[in-house]
């Protein structure tokens, strides 16, 4: 009897039977999870409603919508609204009174030691400015990043032309893993060989759910940025703070067009049905946005250097205070 061959013969039959398990889990992953976090609505959810704060009250979504769509509008309004919080609950009392110390400052620096009149720093206009308006310029930065996300999304279609886009845009690749699969059976070009077969079965599975982690922090990155934009504004009034307000504010607009970098790299999975590919493709995707940022940090995110600055720093920033609450002081009084 050739035990060899039946010894072969079981393993070669396991691992088909393992490989199709991988394929249907791989699919599922896919359909199930990471693509509705592809969707605009997830990736770019409202931030205001008709320029209002948003109510939380969970009736105001669209029923239809898919969980993912509804838990990723809960979670923009619960931030949006802490936004708002902070800003009138702590940022507006604190500039209030920071404008009424700088009045005094300044009045008592001008009759005792007749010093002029000094200049006001830009940085303090442009950093109270944003604090107030964060909620407004992260809206219309998410309404520009949304018209272009769309694009991808849809095949790069005109909606007003009324023809069908020439190009398939990541939409069409929902049921991708399938229909590639159902066409095709278990890898073809390597059908002779079921280990290879599981070793890039278990490559592009692990590689999808490192991409499904990168799109839920991308979006929990959003939450934590929109809640404290009124704080990292403030940071860009005085210098000794102003490179931590600059990086927050960058990363945070790198964080919102994380996805947009990834899209067109995405749309390439529908054109090339090649299993290396779609495998190199996502790790391509995670990379690039970490590579094309504007934030000081290589890999987009807040470092703990800037996050806690030295003590000589914190010895300069109160010299920093000191000036802008004279300048600021010369500003409401003249």
């Amino acid at each position: 009897m050739n035990y060899a061959g039946l010894i072969s013969s079981i393993l070669s039959s396991l691992l088909i039977l393992v490989n199709s398990i991988l394929i249907a889990a791989l699919g599922l992953v896919w359909s199930s999870f990471t693509f509705p976090l592809l969707n605009p609505e997830f990736a770019f959810p409202q931030i205001l409603v008709n320029g209002q704060i948003p109510s939380l009250n969970p009736l105001y979504y669209n029923q239809s919508s898919s969980i993912y769509l509804q838990y990723s509008q809960i979670g923009m309004d619960f931030a949006v609204n802490m936004n708002y919080l902070i800003l009138n609950y702590i940022i507006s009392p604190a500039i209030s009174i920071f404008i009424i110390i700088s009045a005094f400052y300044y009045l008592w620096k001008k009759h005792f030691f007749m010093e002029e009149k000094r200049g006001f720093p830009i940085n303090i206009f442009i950093g109270i400015l944003l604090a107030y308006f964060s909620l407004i310029v992260s809206d219309l930065l998410f309404y520009l990043l949304r018209i272009i996300y769309t694009y991808f999304y849809c095949g790069l279609d005109i909606p007003w032309s009324g023809n069908p886009s020439p190009y398939p845009g990541i939409s069409a690749l929902e049921q991708w893993p399938f229909n590639f699969f159902l066409n095709n059976g278990i890898f073809q070009i390597i059908q002779e060989n079921n280990l290879l077969e599981l070793i890039l079965l278990l490559t592009l599975f692990s590689v999808i759910l490192a991409f499904t982690i990168v799109l839920v922090m991308r979006i929990v990155w959003i939450y934590f940025f929109i809640i404290f934009l009124p704080l990292f504004s403030i940071f860009l009034t005085f210098q000794g703070t102003y490179e931590i307000g600059k990086k927050m504010w960058l990363t945070f607009i790198d964080r919102s067009m994380e996805i947009i970098f990834m899209a067109p790299l995405l749309m390439l999975m529908g054109v090339i049905q090649d299993p290396l590919f779609w495998i190199s493709i996502i790790i391509v995707s995670m990379i690039v946005p970490y590579v094309v940022t504007f934030s000081m940090s290589r890999m987009g995110y807040p470092t703990g250097y800037p996050l806690f600055p030295r003590f000589s720093i914190l010895f300069r920033l109160k010299d920093e205070i000191s000036d802008g609450i004279e300048s600021l002081g010369a500003m409401v009084l003249f």
